[in-house]
Parts: structure tokens; sequence; C-alpha cells
């Protein structure tokens, strides 16, 4: 092989190599690659597919969770037993419903009193706390628990003690006619409007009705303004003054239980006047006058104004001292009628009567003075009085009755039982279905009051206190004295009559 052909043969040989070793390369490199990017490759559809399969899983049990959860809520809820609630019952206490007597048991029985303890009663109920809500603490704690018995709850207790819950309805009629037959000015009648509005007053009083109660505010309200403003500018001087007294009893009655500033600043002024008034021997005759005249009627009005400034925590330098004379003058009306009974007279050298001897009686129980004087007038009253409780005859019954059934009903005993029988049964037979009460006697003698409105007003409001008896009243001066020490001050309420 010459050299050429050698050179030839090495440049082909040259050209062929170089070609196989890149296609060696090329092989090489493809080998080399592949594994890594088919391993590469399924590492990722294997990563993709086990993460869509992981998230598939993951939210499927979360919505396994949350539907199982969800069941069992459910299921708890079905096992709990559903509470009916009651729509509380919708009272409209701005008018008192129409009673039917029809349906009232006023025959006389043992039935409904049979129970009734023989014990003294008492007005203090325990319910000066919660329940004692409705009634506004005035100066005394003390006062604020006596008082308590005039809510609902101290109410329906006394009457249940003592045997009167059928006395509810028809003393509720009794205020509702109250109520419709007040004046536009905020008083009552036509004549002798003091005495009228002070009794009407204090028969609202004794329920419990406030200026701010719901059902008889607006004409408690009215009533006291028409008061205060009468005593502002001395107007109420009707009567002898009667007006008076009883209007003075019902602004003391009215500040015992809100402890109305403005209530309180008057009565000083009354309370100043009926002790400047007072005679030398301890009584009262008309006009405030000084005079010899002890007047027993005049004064029992202005002993229970006095009694209840006293009790509502009234300041004067001179008022113990007066409620002392006070106790003087009443025994000198005293007679004594041997067998421990006696009565009191009218005036000095004036004839007697069961409503003078009541009125005496319950004076001297309001003073603590339950002496010979009162022992011999109160067994006057049980052997003569529970059988005078009959619908008839005597103009002046009701006015007996209303001091008598106190003196009674603060005693307790058998007698009470007896008298608390009677004389319920007599009121409701009564009264007229409009809720109202005429006197017993159609006679006007010595009673401008008893006839028309006025005494329709008159017989209403004093049947009324009765009626409230089982709660209303205070205790007497004795008593209140010796818890005096528990006294707590307390703010006055800031309430304005005059808005």
């Amino acid at each position: 092989m010459d050299e050429y052909e050698e050179d030839y043969y090495e440049e082909d040989y040259d050209e062929d190599l170089q070609e196989l070793l890149e296609d060696y390369r090329k092989r090489r490199l493809m080998e080399c690659l592949t594994g890594p990017i088919i391993s590469t490759m399924f590492h990722v559809v294997l990563i993709v597919v086990l993460c869509i399969f992981v998230i598939d899983r993951v939210v499927s049990e979360e919505a396994e969770i949350e539907v199982m959860l969800i069941e069992e809520i459910v299921e708890l809820i079905e096992e709990i037993p559903e509470e009916k609630i009651e729509e509380p019952e919708v009272i409209d206490e701005s008018t008192v419903p129409e009673l039917s007597f029809e349906s009232l048991d006023i025959t006389e029985t043992n039935d409904a009193i049979e129970d009734v303890s023989e014990e003294i009663p008492s007005t203090d109920d325990d319910l000066f706390s919660d329940e004692v809500s409705e009634i506004i603490v005035t100066e005394s704690a003390y006062v604020a628990s006596i008082t308590g018995g005039r809510t609902n709850a101290g109410k329906s207790k006394g009457r249940k003690q003592h045997g009167a819950e059928r006395t509810r309805g028809p003393q509720d009629l009794s205020l509702k006619w109250l109520a419709e037959h007040q004046n536009a000015d905020g008083s009552w009648g036509n004549q002798n409007k003091g005495g009228l509005t002070g009794l009407a007053l204090l028969a609202f009083l004794a329920d419990g009705d406030t200026p701010s109660s719901k059902r008889y505010g607006t004409t408690v309200k009215k009533g006291l303004k028409w008061i205060i403003e009468g005593m502002k500018n001395d107007t109420i001087h009707d009567s002898h003054d009667y007006g008076y007294a009883i209007c003075t009893y019902a602004l003391a009655d009215a500040y015992s239980i809100t402890g109305i500033y403005e209530i309180k600043e008057i009565l000083e002024k009354c309370v100043d006047r009926i002790i400047k008034g007072q005679s030398p021997n301890g009584g009262f005759d008309y006009n405030y006058k000084h005079s010899d005249r002890n007047d027993i009627s005049f004064g029992g009005w202005n002993i229970q104004a006095l009694k209840s400034a006293y009790i509502a925590g009234i300041q004067h330098p001179d008022l113990e001292k007066s409620l002392e004379n006070c106790a003087k003058g009443i025994k000198l009306l005293y007679k004594d009628k041997g067998d421990y009974e006696g009565i009191f007279a009218y005036t000095s050298g004036h004839g007697s009567s069961l409503s003078t001897t009541s009125v005496g009686t319950l004076c001297l129980y309001l003073l603590g003075d339950k002496n010979k004087e009162f022992k011999g007038g109160y067994n006057t009253i049980t052997s003569l009085g529970i059988e005078n409780l009959q619908w008839k005859g005597n103009a002046w019954s009701l006015y007996e009755w209303y001091y008598a059934t106190q003196v009674v009903f603060f005693e307790g005993g058998q007698n009470w039982k007896d008298w608390n029988r009677k004389f319920q049964t007599m009121l409701l037979k009564n009264q007229f279905k409009d809720g109202h009460w005429e006197s017993p006697s159609n006679r006007e003698s010595g009673g401008r009051h008893l006839s028309g409105i006025n005494g329709k007003v008159y017989s209403t409001a004093l049947c009324s206190l009765m009626l409230a008896v089982y709660y209303r009243n205070l205790p007497s001066i004795s008593s209140f004295s010796k818890k005096k020490t528990e006294e707590v001050e307390t703010e006055e309420e800031e309430v304005n009559l005059f808005e």
C-alpha cells in the first residue's frame, strides 16, 4: 500500500471513528439521561399522585368529621326535652274587672273564719326585704316594715290570716268607685271637700297606692296635690276644721309610705298648727279654739293625725308632750259604769254613745294608754257593740264601726273572731253592685255629709278603710317607742307632685 492509500485510509478511518465515537457518546448520553429523566418523571408523577391522594383523603376525613359532629349535635339537641315557655298573663292594671256579687259567699257562717288564730293581730309581717319593693322607705326602716302589710303579699297574708279573702273583690270595687268619682281638681264631693278628700285618700293609701302606682297613682297624686295646695293657701277649714285634721292624717300616712319631701314640708306646718290649737285640758275644740270645750269626735281625728305623724318620724319639740296631753283630755270624758265597763261622752256634760265610746277607746290604744279607761271602753264595745252590728237605723253607725273595728282587731281573741264574722257579712251584703256604700240611715240629722254624692263618698271611704283593717293599721305609740332605737336614716324620695 503506497502512502497515498495510507493517507486515504487514515483520513477515512478518522472520520468513521469520529462518527462512531459521536454516536457512542450520544447513545451513552441518552442512556445516562434516560434513567434520571424517567426516574424524575416517575417520582414527579408519583408525588403528584400521592399529593392528590393525600389531599383527597384529608378533605374526605374533614368532611366526615364535620358531618359526624353535626349529626352528634343534632342528636344531642333532639335528646334534650323541649321546655315549654308560657306566655305571661297580660293584666291591664288601669282598670278593675267588673265583679259579680252573685259568686260571693256572703252568708253568715263560721266556715270562712273558723281556723283564724285568736292571737293578737300584727301588721309587722316580715316583709321588709324584696316584698316591700312597692313601699318606698322613709326616714325609718321600722316605719317601712310596719307599712309592709300594704304590699300585695302583705294584704294577701293579712286577709288569709283573718279569714277575709272574700273581701278583696268588694274592696277593689270600692276603690274603683272612688277613683271614678274624684273631681277634676283632685278633691271629692261638693261640700266638706277637705274631710271627704282626706278620707278617700286614706282609703287608697291603706291599700298601698302611692303617686307612682300603676292603677291609682294618678288618683293619689291629684288628691295629694289638692290637699297640699289647700294647706299652703289655708283654704281647708270645712266643718269646724274636721277637714284640716283628716287631711293632716292623710298627709302623715302618705309620708309614711312614700317619704316625699314635699309632703313632709307641709305636714310639719300642719302638725305645728294642731299642737298649738290644742286646749290646755288636752282636748280639742272646733276651729282649734282654746276653750274648756273638749270634743271627743273632733279630737279623735286630731289624735290620729298626730299619732300618724309621730310614727312617720315628724320632729316637733312639743309633739310627745302633746300626745301625753291628748290622753289626759280623753280620760276627762270617761265615765265608769261599773262591772268593768265604761263610756266616753261626746263633750263634758254631754251624752254618751257607742260611737263616742269607740272613739275614746281607740284613741287611748293609739296613745299607748291601756289602763282602766281603755279596758272599760273595750268591755262596753264588745258587750254591746257586737250585738249592734246591724245595718239599720243609726246615722252614725259607720262612724262607730270604723273606730270599734280597729279596737277589737288590735285586741284579738274570741271577741275579734265574733266581730270579724258579723262585720264582714254585714258590709258585703250592703255594698251596691257598682262598689259604693250608703249610710244605714237615710236621715240627715247632723249629717250634711250623709246626703247625695257626699254621703256616698263618706260611707264608701269608711267601709273601705274597715276592710283594710287586716293589714293597714300602725302600732300604738307605746309599741313604736320600744323600737325607735332601731331606726335607720335613709334618703327621702324626690318626687314632684306638681309636674
